[in-house]
């Protein structure tokens, strides 16, 4: 609990942009396969995941884990660990 209270402190060292990847995978993750879950047992039988579900996900997954790599670059090239 402590890490993702650090995650939103100003005074943490830890950057905006982990808050984002942390709760985005969370996020995008979980939601899919609840609703899924919850699609198969109301039907009664197993459906497919749509693969559009799989690539959006991935998609916003792609673009802050992206981000995160060149914010961490940016801090090591500016010595801030």
């Amino acid at each position: 609990m402590n890490y993702l209270i650090d995650l939103i402190n100003k005074k943490s060292e830890s950057s905006s942009i982990r808050f984002c990847l942390v709760f985005s995978f969370l996020f995008v993750t979980l939601t899919p396969f609840i609703v899924w879950g919850v699609v198969c047992i109301h039907n009664n039988k197993l459906e497919d995941l749509p693969a559009g579900i799989v690539t959006f996900g991935l998609g916003v997954l792609g673009i802050i884990t992206t981000g995160k790599v060149f914010e961490k670059k940016e801090e090591n090239k500016n010595g801030v660990s």
